[in-house]
């Protein structure tokens, strides 16, 4: 330990204990011995600092600074260790233990949680991580210690929700969750123990590919942990690659219960750095991080699934692109309500994508006319390929109640056109009766849709339709005029 961060305990040490109205320092060692918890395992105070630190020549009445001033390097941190445990262990207020730790803190030093004395830890300043809030040490290969940062250390409301935070995770692990295990909560040093993961999810997708089963297992394990979360009303509202963890190969979710803070969330976006964190923050956050809430971080789940299934982008084309379609809704009202429906989306489009009838379960929801994610996935499968007029005829589907379903505008825009260049040649030879399927299709869309260029396209198969077969000219006459004058414009 270097000489100034040294002789400034021993001067803090010493202010405590000097009596101003005499002008003479009390046996300060003396004083603090009788208060040790553990004072009867040593026969006086001189014994226990000798035992500690080796030191014999302990002077009554001196100042600590004064008297300890010149002892070699290697003693003096066993000394202020020495004195630490004085404090830690005794009744002193609880504003000395912390003002002692603070100290410690901020010149790195680190003690270990044995019940009776707490040894210094040596920390590889170089292996701490720098979160908004907290430090987090490497203390050995099982474990970290996560500790506030001093300068929130006289902030009543931080304390707070770093102590929930802690509460927080110790909860959810008693209940199932995918969390690491909390444990030993300080008080006085504002830390707690936790389970050491190997990396994040950025770190593990920057330098690994995942077997589609594995990713699937990962979202199925964030998933049920979110479920549990909202089932305990407990909101994470900052979901990113870079606090899920991974350890052993298994997905976790970390800082839950700290509630973030605006200020907080403008610093980090303005703050360069290669992961992604921002990404997966829902759009009401990006205003007023109070506004974030349960469909905020099944906004921040869509990006994640997302993420997961691209092997570390948001580019991949994979089976759940609806599902983070209608996660990820800017209107939080079109995203999915609840975790419930989130999770029976995300096994409903496993289950088809897994089963060898899966085309078969496909095509008869689409002969129902009944919207899934599956069904829309397999349409935007092949709508490259014009195939959607065809598939209508053949499974005789007016796709109404899917088209409706569909999670974009933008992919309502390119099925409806891909209809629209394709649905005369699809109807067939003599294939008068199959223009009132595609009538039917139009008139739906042109009363239903607000997006007037949808409406427009629709209205011109209409119009097509009419040409062939007299219902469809009944359908035009029917169009409310309102709707009629601006499709004619």
């Amino acid at each position: 330990m270097d000489s100034k961060p040294f002789d400034l305990v021993m001067k803090f040490i010493d202010s405590l204990y000097f009596d101003p109205e005499h002008g003479y320092y009390r046996d300060t060692l003396l004083i603090l011995f009788n208060n040790y918890k553990y004072n009867n395992n040593f026969l006086s105070p001189e014994e226990y600092i000798y035992d500690k630190t080796g030191i014999d020549n302990y002077q009554e009445y001196k100042p600590f600074l004064e008297q300890f001033t010149e002892i070699d390097r290697e003693i003096r941190l066993k000394l202020v260790v020495a004195l630490y445990n004085l404090v830690y262990f005794s009744d002193e207020s609880e504003e000395r233990k912390i003002r002692f730790s603070k100290f410690l803190y901020r010149y790195n030093i680190k003690l270990n949680d044995d019940s009776e004395y707490r040894d210094a830890v040596e920390i590889n300043i170089e292996e701490r991580k720098e979160g908004s809030f907290a430090y987090v040490y490497m203390i050995t290969d099982s474990y970290v210690e996560k500790q506030l940062k001093d300068d929130y250390w006289n902030n009543n409301d931080i304390k707070s929700r770093f102590k929930n935070e802690f509460s927080v995770q110790e909860k959810l692990k008693l209940n199932g969750a995918k969390v690491l295990s909390v444990m030993n909560y300080n008080p006085t040093e504002f830390s707690f123990l936790m389970e050491r993961a190997d990396c994040d999810v950025f770190d593990f997708l920057s330098e690994n590919k995942l077997d589609f089963e594995i990713k699937i297992k990962w979202i199925r394990d964030m998933l049920s942990t979110m479920k549990i979360a909202h089932d305990n009303d407990i909101i994470h509202r900052d979901l990113h690659c870079g606090n899920t963890l991974i350890k052993d190969g298994e997905l976790y979710i970390n800082d839950f219960g700290f509630a973030k803070d605006t200020n907080i969330l403008r610093s980090r976006m303005s703050t360069s750095s290669p992961k992604p964190n921002n990404h997966f923050i829902a759009p009401e956050g990006l205003i007023d991080f109070t506004k974030l809430d349960k469909q905020s971080d099944i906004y921040s789940i869509g990006r994640m699934i997302d993420y997961i299934m691209s092997d570390g982008s948001f580019v991949g084309r994979h089976p759940y692109r609806v599902l983070v379609e209608k996660c990820t809704k800017n209107e939080k009202r079109d995203r999915y309500s609840n975790m419930e429906d989130l999770i029976c989306s995300f096994e409903e489009i496993y289950r088809v994508y897994n089963l060898e009838d899966s085309t078969t379960t496909i095509f008869e929801n689409i002969k129902k006319d009944k919207y899934t994610e599956s069904v829309e996935e397999y349409i935007l499968g092949i709508l490259p390929q014009n195939r959607i007029s065809n598939l209508m005829v053949n499974q005789q589907s007016k796709l109404i109640n899917i088209f409706s379903g569909l999670q974009s505008i933008t992919n309502k825009q390119n099925v409806i056109k891909s209809i629209s260049d394709t649905f005369v040649n699809a109807t067939g030879y003599n294939g008068w009766a199959n223009y009132e399927i595609f009538g039917d299709f139009a008139y739906s869309v042109i009363i239903n849709e607000k997006d007037l260029t949808i409406q427009k396209t629709a209205y011109n198969i209409l119009k097509i339709c009419a040409a062939t077969r007299y219902r469809c000219n009944d359908l035009i006459e029917s169009i409310p005029p309102e709707i009629l004058i601006k499709l004619e414009q």
